[in-house]
């Protein structure tokens, strides 16, 4: 097996257990206690508030919890949504051709279609693991959750495209 071959191997390896180790980390957010995530996320919501207080010198400055929330369902999902694509483009071949417009559209229905049945398989457990712990389980959750891993995904396709146009 040649250098390159192995390398895009461990490569592959390393990325898969980063993600799976996201997905422990969104489901294990699901096992919390609805006292426990609240907790949670009222210490995030000081932490932004201090900080927006000090740079802005507003000491009025107030997050609702609320944001802190959906916020972080945006940026978990955004974040799988990048390891997914990257672990997708390490498995696909080149898919840009001469027409660049084609390419990337061909690039978005190569691997978009598969990250995103993954991203939404993610996020439906994730809101059935909140569920059965006795948190608000939301359809609108698993919307923005896939709107977190939707966007990651469009804009690495975005930056991919422009960088192997440059390469050519």
């Amino acid at each position: 097996m040649d250098k390159s071959i192995k390398k895009k191997n461990k490569f592959r390896v390393i990325i898969t257990v980063i993600i799976l180790l996201t997905v422990a980390i969104i489901w294990g957010h699901s096992f919390m206690t609805p006292e426990m995530s609240t907790e949670e996320s009222s210490f995030v919501k000081e932490i932004v508030e201090a900080v927006v207080q000090s740079v802005s010198n507003n000491e009025a400055f107030v997050i609702p919890e609320v944001v802190i929330r959906k916020s972080a369902h945006f940026i978990e999902y955004a974040i799988l949504g990048i390891e997914l694509a990257i672990l997708i483009a390490i498995n696909i071949k080149e898919p840009l051709t001469d027409d660049k417009k084609r390419g990337l559209i061909k690039s978005i229905f190569s691997f978009y279609p598969t990250a995103f049945i993954f991203s939404l398989l993610v996020a439906s457990i994730d809101e059935t693991i909140q569920y059965f712990t006795g948190r608000y389980s939301s359809f609108w959750d698993v919307l923005l959750d896939m709107t977190g891993a939707s966007f990651s995904i469009l804009v690495f396709l975005l930056l991919r495209a422009l960088i192997l146009r440059r390469k050519k």
